[in-house]
């Protein structure tokens, strides 16, 4: 009766354990398979002299009754970049940034390295491998074409507290990168074409402070 007892309690046990290991290895699994979709996106878009980028940007928290949706464009090449979307112009010319605010007319200059570079999907991307954990959420087929969805997380307390990006699973490009606030905001990233390693001219990495002459230069180097 006890050898019977023992052998019921020790069959309970294993099938406790596996119960408890077959979720930690799925999660295991995920989670590489997460970084191992970050790395690849990364090593794409890297493998480009130049990118230009057609994008949707969308804001949005329900709760505030909150949502705007614009039009924008990316030239990127190597550290340099122009972003322009609504009444925002980003230029830089990889070590310094200007920042036209053109809402409240003024121009703010910083260094590039002091700069988050949250409208740089290079930039970005190389920050998720370094300073987020990654998972692969699910599959999904967005416009067509089946992506994989994978949520990242910072290692330490950010104003996001998460990222949703979408990468397709046919080329490993970006479909979309959407940042989540703690107050209910959403912050969306739509990619609607690219362009590859389309010459750029070098006056688009170049502030021209004549075409900005009617706003204030604010210098924060």
């Amino acid at each position: 009766m006890k050898v019977k007892k023992l052998i019921i309690i020790i069959v309970a046990l294993i099938f406790s354990v596996s119960l408890y290991a077959q979720p930690h290895e799925r999660q295991d699994h995920y989670e590489e398979q997460g970084e191992k979709l970050i790395g690849k996106a990364s090593d794409k878009i890297k493998s480009y002299s130049s990118l230009i980028i057609d994008f949707s940007y969308i804001s949005k928290n329900t709760s505030q009754d909150i949502f705007d949706e614009s039009e924008g464009m990316i030239y990127l090449e190597g550290d340099k970049y122009n972003i322009a979307f609504d009444e925002y112009e980003y230029i830089s010319n990889g070590e310094t940034v200007w920042a036209c605010l053109k809402d409240v007319k003024e121009i703010h200059i910083s260094y590039a390295e002091n700069i988050e570079q949250s409208m740089n999907p290079v930039h970005l991307l190389d920050d998720f491998q370094k300073h987020y954990r990654a998972k692969l959420i699910r599959q999904e087929t967005i416009l067509g074409e089946l992506v994989n969805l994978v949520d990242v997380v910072p290692n330490k307390p950010h104003s996001f507290y998460k990222y949703r990006v979408a990468i397709k699973d046919s080329d490993h490009m970006l479909s979309f990168i959407e940042a989540y606030d703690r107050h209910g905001g959403t912050y969306k990233i739509h990619i609607n074409n690219i362009e590859t390693d389309t010459p750029i001219p070098d006056e688009k990495f170049k502030f021209d402070e004549d075409a900005y002459s009617d706003m204030d230069i604010i210098d924060l180097r």
